[in-house]
């Protein structure tokens, strides 16, 4: 075993160099192309993939994919004071629903409106912002059979106009499910290696590189999980009341190969048909007063 670490160490090593050089590359290609651009319209995952380069920069900056989600973006857009959105439009269109605002240079998560804590029977939600240039991520989950996405009004004159979405727009997953290749192999070997040598590294750092930007209102576990191994979800308690439990496996390329929401517990997944790992998400239908953590009772394991 320390022979296969020796031999593994350098080359996690190569990865995360390569990794990160990727990512700077194409997120300084992003920059210039939005630089003093504001784009009012909403996009969905499935549409923004048609756009060159869309594929490696998604696996750059929000690897580990969340095929639970009826996933849109809007911006680039420059807010000098607010940002209303019209939440009866998303109230109508999903059970559970966030618009996630975040810095458009950073990526840094500014403000998160989430389902569980607006004020209901209001029209608009209205958001206070510093001045700045900001994107919105809006993920429905349990979309109904004519989602539409709000409107949005940016200081009290822009519009970004609502529009609607075809139920059936997550269909691309189906493209990206296994997807393998030698580059996103070499992008993700590192993070697969630091979850083998988990109990090596500090937990701080495995987290960064692993999780996605997500929402604020979510609780998450992840590890490795060898080829030939199932993923065993126990609890004596059961799913915490008012959450919502979704399991994704993805292989080394960190493409989705197996999704769902985990309804009962306890959950065993099949044998893994390769290596790779897996992301649970733990989701709050219902305001939550502290930073979302994982239930002890909720065991995680493999057999």
């Amino acid at each position: 075993m320390l022979f296969s670490y020796f031999l593994a160490i350098p080359a996690a090593i190569t990865s995360f160099m390569f990794f990160h050089t990727i990512k700077w590359v194409l997120n300084q290609l992003r920059r210039a192309r939005e630089r003093h651009q504001d784009a009012l319209e909403w996009s969905t995952l499935s549409e923004s993939l048609s756009r060159p380069l869309a594929l490696p920069y998604i696996m750059v900056t929000g690897p580990r994919w969340n095929p639970h989600a009826l996933v849109s973006r809007v911006g680039p857009f420059e807010v000098e004071h607010s940002l209303q959105v019209r939440i009866t439009t998303a109230q109508a269109s999903a059970h559970m629903w966030t618009l996630v605002i975040s810095r458009a240079l950073s990526s840094h998560a500014v403000a998160s409106i989430d389902s569980g804590r607006i004020v209901p029977d209001q029209e608009w939600h209205v958001q206070s912002l510093p001045p700045g240039r900001y994107n919105g991520v809006l993920r429905y989950y349990g979309w109904t059979p004519a989602p539409r996405l709000p409107a949005l009004e940016i200081d009290g004159g822009r519009q970004v106009p609502e529009r609607q979405v075809a139920p059936t727009d997550n269909d691309y997953l189906e493209s990206i499910r296994g997807k393998q290749g030698i580059f996103y192999a070499c992008l993700h070997y590192y993070v697969l290696e630091m979850l083998r040598l988990r109990r090596y590294l500090p937990e701080a750092l495995l987290r960064r590189e692993y999780l996605p930007v997500g929402n604020p209102e979510t609780a998450f576990c992840y590890g490795y999980l060898p080829q030939g191994q199932c993923l065993a979800i126990t609890s004596h308690l059961g799913i915490p009341q008012g959450h919502r439990l979704y399991l994704t496996v993805y292989n080394r390329s960190s493409f989705p190969v197996h999704w769902g929401e985990v309804q009962s517990l306890p959950h065993y997944t099949p044998a893994a048909a390769a290596t790779g790992s897996y992301l649970l998400r733990l989701h709050a239908t219902r305001p939550q007063e502290d930073v979302p953590l994982w239930p002890e009772h909720l065991q995680v394991g493999l057999r």
